[in-house]
């Protein structure tokens, strides 16, 4: 766990948080989705997302281990739920994500997430 926070706190995107107008941790979600076949309740936590001049930022740490060999899989895996915390964002607070990314704890990467 140690390792985890020590490697965030490292980061570039940690100083970029930190250095935001805004900036919040680990914000609890909970939206119920209507689209799919049968409704579900999506449930999770933004791990980090701070707000630039020109919009949100949000950050979803990642500590898999496999990362150091296959991040490019990962970010395929876990893209669906960024992009569902985002939309989420961004409908609360009616303002716009400017970017999305994964920190990778293992390798120490920042890894922005363009749109599908």
């Amino acid at each position: 766990m140690m390792e985890t926070v020590s490697a965030v706190m490292a980061s570039g995107i940690w100083q970029r948080a930190r250095a935001s107008e805004r900036c919040l941790v680990e914000i609890p979600v909970r939206v119920r989705q209507e689209d799919a076949a049968v409704p579900t309740v999506l449930r999770g936590a933004i791990d980090l997302v701070f707000r630039e001049s020109n919009g949100w930022v949000l950050v979803d740490y990642k500590t898999d281990k496999a990362a150091l060999q296959n991040t490019p899989r990962l970010i395929e895996k876990y893209r669906p739920q960024l992009d569902a915390y985002a939309a989420v964002w961004e409908r609360v607070v009616a303002e716009p994500v400017i970017e999305k990314g994964f920190f990778f704890t293992a390798t120490g990467k920042y890894e922005v997430i363009g749109n599908p």
